[in-house]
């Protein structure tokens, strides 16, 4: 089975408000696409979130022309036509949550929103800036598996309820001697810092985006906040800590700017894999240690957080290692590259344009 890297599984019983939590979720963000299988006045509708429109999908009448069953229900064959139109027209331009509710029996035979699922699968794997949230029956991910491939991680409805509780943290740091200027105001991706790239990514998962700025004199901006450090020169722990006291009753996702290379679904996957665990992160590169850099930290990690660096600790990896957390192996390692001197940097922004 082929790996997904951008593709990620909603799963959940049936009638448990699954399309409801991701409409719920997607109206604080901006960029979306797709549609969602909703129930209005007890009839299934089709709703488009970059419209806000509806159209019918459910229907009473059984013309074996005009519509298609699945088992006691009947659905409109041009509510399939609508969805595969918008498939086409939407994907020219990708936004960063593109939504398909819901591939199932129909699909998995080749009917329904094929083949335009499948199609529209492989381009959001080809391209890097966005998510593809496909919901799927708790009893069919295994069969979904077998024809799609193997999604980037499963989620709940109990995890967007987390992203929605969640401060994007992004970690700027101060100057890097061996790159011999700050990493958080370097340009990968066209003119944009990357600071300002991250928080974007992170805006597109979090409720909330700080920016810790370290010893960094930044633009202030009113899409998100920004916190100093505890202290200077105390190292990443300064202002993750600083992030954390700043939103005591918020779990954070941290993301260093050192890591241009790192995409949405990579970010989405720490807070699906977060189950009885205070952290998620992931191995670095060489797969010899762990990265507390890009994490995700439960909100009950605060305080023990906090008395450990009152203790004058200082390396967020040993932090880790004192609380319950898991460690994931990453699903592409080259998103997880560390930018940091000028050879990797020209390497990088080569490689994202195409150059090499």
């Amino acid at each position: 089975m082929r790996q997904l890297h951008n593709t990620l599984v909603l799963t959940g019983d049936t009638r448990t408000g699954k399309s409801t939590a991701i409409r719920q979720f997607l109206s604080s963000k901006n960029d979306t696409g797709g549609f969602l299988a909703l129930d209005v006045d007890d009839k299934r509708m089709l709703y488009f979130p970059n419209s806000s429109t509806f159209t019918a999908f459910e229907t009473n009448e059984d013309g074996e022309a005009e519509t298609i069953g699945i088992g006691r229900f009947h659905f409109l064959k041009s509510a399939f036509d609508k969805a595969k139109q918008h498939f086409s027209i939407a994907l020219k331009q990708i936004p960063h949550w593109w939504v398909v509710d819901e591939i199932g029996p129909l699909e998995l035979k080749g009917l329904g929103f094929e083949p335009d699922f499948s199609q529209a699968l492989t381009k959001m794997e080809k391209q890097s800036q966005a998510c593809f949230l496909v919901v799927v029956r708790e009893k069919l991910i295994d069969a979904f598996k077998q024809q799609y491939g193997i999604p980037s991680c499963v989620l709940t409805t109990a995890t967007l309820r987390t992203m929605d509780e969640t401060v994007g943290v992004v970690l700027c740091g101060g100057n890097s001697v061996r790159m011999g200027t700050p990493k958080a105001l370097l340009c990968y991706h066209n003119e944009e810092t990357q600071y300002k790239w991250l928080a974007s990514l992170l805006q597109k998962i979090a409720s909330k985006i700080v920016i810790a700025k370290g010893n960094l004199d930044l633009s202030t901006s009113s899409e998100w906040t920004y916190v100093s450090d505890l202290a200077e020169d105390q190292g990443p722990a300064a202002g993750v800590l600083a992030a954390f006291k700043q939103n005591p009753n918020h779990h954070i996702l941290v993301c260093g700017c050192d890591y241009p290379l790192i995409r949405m679904a990579d970010l989405v996957r720490l807070v699906a894999e977060c189950d009885q665990e205070m952290a998620v992160c992931y191995s670095d590169k060489s797969s010899a240690s762990i990265d507390p850099l890009v994490c995700f930290y439960h909100r009950s990690c605060l305080p023990l957080m906090e008395e450990w660096y009152q203790k004058g600790n200082r390396s967020l990896r040993h932090f880790l290692q004192t609380i319950p957390h898991k460690v994931l192996m990453p699903l592409d390692v080259q998103r997880m590259t560390s930018v940091d001197d000028t050879t990797t940097f020209h390497q990088t922004k080569s490689r994202l344009h195409g150059d090499h």
